[in-house]
């Protein structure tokens, strides 16, 4: 009995209807894809945010250096604040220079001193501090002397506008019996003159770690 011949099935194109299906299926997957890769990247992102504002949380600001002073911060005793600059004088504490360098000061002046005045606006924390000289009893004096107390505070101004000095500030009773960092003042030529004279804060914070940078707050 003769074979029959075998004949391969020929594939035929699927219907158009099933030709847009499939391509739309591809469509849709490569968007998908898009849509995850995209996905990701955000999410990516918002981790990397998240680490750097953890770090930052937890991080040391610079109100946490104890090597930094502030405006405001109190000191019981002379002996809480002066050895923070290797001094350690046992007399007059209250003006110190910065050892090796006589064009910085830590003063602690007193605040409404009898002798020196050391005037200022408290409610602010002293952005100047007026400093003049008279004896307690100086309406008592005898006009011989009295001119000579005037001649004294010429002397201490022009003295003061021929030299850069800048002064670490502690002052004294102006809360209480405490001292109280005030800051770096320099010496103001514009509002002293030979009757007084006038320092003005040029610095809130002192740096204990860099003391030769305050003699930059010298200037005019």
């Amino acid at each position: 009995m003769p074979s029959v011949p075998r004949y391969k099935a020929k594939a035929y194109p699927p219907p158009p209807a099933q030709r847009i299906e499939t391509e739309g299926n591809i469509r849709n997957k490569s968007t998908h894809k898009a849509q995850v890769i995209f996905l990701a990247f955000i999410a990516a992102g918002v981790i990397g945010l998240l680490y750097i504002l953890s770090r930052s949380s937890t991080a040391v600001s610079p109100t946490d250096n104890p090597r930094i002073l502030h405006k405001g911060q109190t000191f019981a005793t002379y002996d809480d604040f002066l050895p923070l600059f290797g001094i350690t004088a046992t007399e007059s504490r209250h003006f110190q220079f910065i050892p090796g360098d006589e064009e910085i000061v830590v003063w602690s002046p007193q605040y409404h001193n009898p002798n020196y005045h050391n005037d200022g606006n408290p409610d602010s924390l002293m952005p100047t501090i007026t400093e003049y000289w008279t004896p307690t009893n100086y309406d008592e004096l005898t006009e011989t002397v009295k001119e000579t107390v005037r001649q004294r505070q010429k002397e201490t101004y022009y003295n003061y506008l021929g030299k850069k000095q800048v002064r670490i500030v502690f002052m004294k009773d102006l809360f209480d019996a405490n001292f109280v960092f005030l800051g770096i003042y320099r010496f103001s030529p514009q509002l002293s003159d030979t009757t007084k004279m006038v320092w003005i804060r040029a610095a809130d914070q002192c740096n204990l770690d860099n003391i030769p940078f305050v003699k930059n707050y010298d200037y005019y």
